[in-house]
C-alpha cells in the first residue's frame, strides 16, 4: 500500500466549501454533519502526516471522534443502530460458524463495540481482542475467555503461530496505508500454519462510506484513510504472506466462497465506466444492494 503515497490521501482530505447532500442526508441535521466532516477532515489529515510513532494515539483519537458521532445522533436514532448492530453480529457468528470449532483460538483486531468478540467467546476456547484504547473493560460480566490487549494493533504483542482463526472487521480502511501492511504481517504471524483470516472492508467502487457520503465526493475525505477494492486488497495480502486468497459473497447470517475472477472482473468493469456513470449506476438501490452482496469487500487469506 506504500505505492499510493500519503500526498494524494491527503489532498483527499481538503474541506469541502460546500455543505452536504439534501438528497442524502435522511433525517441527519445538515449542520451536524458538517461539523463531523470539518473534524474527520482534519483528524485524517493529522493521521496521514504524523510519523508512525504518533499514529496509534491518533487512531484511538479517531476513533472517540467517531463513536461521538453515534452518540449525538437522535434517541431513536441511536436505538435503530443498536438493533442493527445487534443482528449483524448474530448473522456474522452464524456466517463464521463454519470456521469456527470448540479449540478454536480466535483474534479480532479492532474489536470496536467488542460484541463480535463477546459472541464468538460462547462458540470457541479463547478469544483475543487488540485494540488502540479500552473499551471494553467497563462492560459488566465479561467472559472469562476473552483476553482485552489494548495496543498498537500494527505489532500487537500476541502470541506467534497461536492462533486458528484472525478477523478483522472495519478497521483497514481508517489505518495509514503503511500501518495496513503491518497489520497483516502481524495477522500472518499470529497465525497457526493452515489458520485463516478474515477480512471485512466496505469497497471503494461502491463508496465512498465514511462521512463524504453524505457529500457529492467520488472519494473518502474523512476518516476512511484509504477504501479498497477487492483486487487491492488481494495484493496486499498476497505481500503480507497470505498465498490463497478468496473473495466471500452474501450478507447478514449466509456467506459463500467466490471467485476472484469473477469479483475482479466485476471491478474492472465498474472501474472502467465513466465516474459519473458509475456514481449513477452504484446509488441506484437495487443494483447497490445486488454489488453490495457481490462486491463489499469480505476475504478469506489462509496461512499455508
Amino acid at each position: 500500500m506504500t505505492h499510493l503515497g500519503t500526498r494524494s490521501l491527503t489532498q483527499r482530505g481538503a474541506m469541502s466549501l460546500e455543505g452536504p447532500d439534501p438528497r442524502r442526508l435522511g433525517n441527519e441535521p445538515a449542520d451536524r454533519i458538517a461539523e463531523h466532516y470539518r473534524t474527520e477532515a482534519r483528524m485524517r489529515r493529522r493521521i496521514l502526516t504524523a510519523a508512525p510513532a504518533e499514529r496509534s494515539g491518533l487512531y484511538a483519537r479517531a476513533y472517540e471522534a467517531i463513536i461521538g458521532r453515534a452518540e449525538t445522533s437522535p434517541p431513536e436514532a441511536q436505538e435503530a443502530e443498536a438493533i442493527r448492530r445487534r443482528r449483524q453480529v448474530a448473522g456474522q457468528v452464524k456466517a463464521l460458524s463454519h470456521y469456527l470449532k470448540a479449540s478454536s483460538r480466535v483474534l479480532e483486531i479492532g474489536p470496536g463495540d467488542g460484541l463480535l468478540s463477546m459472541a464468538l467467546c460462547q462458540r470457541v476456547a479463547a478469544v483475543t481482542a487488540v485494540d488502540v484504547r479500552d473499551g471494553l473493560s467497563h462492560v459488566p460480566d465479561l467472559p472469562a475467555n476473552l483476553e482485552l490487549v489494548v495496543s498498537d494493533v500494527r505489532a500487537a504483542p500476541v502470541e506467534p503461530r497461536a492462533y486458528d482463526l484472525a478477523i478483522t472487521d472495519q478497521l483497514l480502511e481508517h489505518l495509514h496505508p503503511e500501518d495496513v501492511e503491518g497489520l497483516l504481517a502481524g495477522a500472518w504471524t499470529a497465525l497457526r500454519p493452515g489458520g485463516l483470516l478474515i477480512v471485512l472492508t466496505p469497497n471503494r467502487l461502491l463508496g465512498p462510506h465514511d462521512i463524504s457520503r453524505f457529500y457529492d465526493h467520488d472519494e473518502p475525505r474523512g476518516l476512511h484513510l484509504h477504501e479498497f477494492s477487492f483486487a487491492e486488497l488481494r495484493t496486499v495480502l498476497q505481500l503480507a504472506g497470505f498465498v490463497r486468497v478468496r473473495p466471500m459473497m452474501g450478507g447478514g447470517r449466509y456467506w459463500i466462497r467466490s471467485s476472484a475472477a469473477l469479483v475482479g472482473g466485476v471491478e474492472a468493469t465498474l472501474e472502467a465506466l465513466p465516474t459519473a456513470l458509475r456514481r449513477r449506476l452504484v446509488r441506484a438501490p437495487a443494483v447497490r444492494a445486488a454489488l453490495n452482496s457481490m462486491l463489499g469487500v469480505r476475504a478469506l487469506a489462509w496461512k499455508d
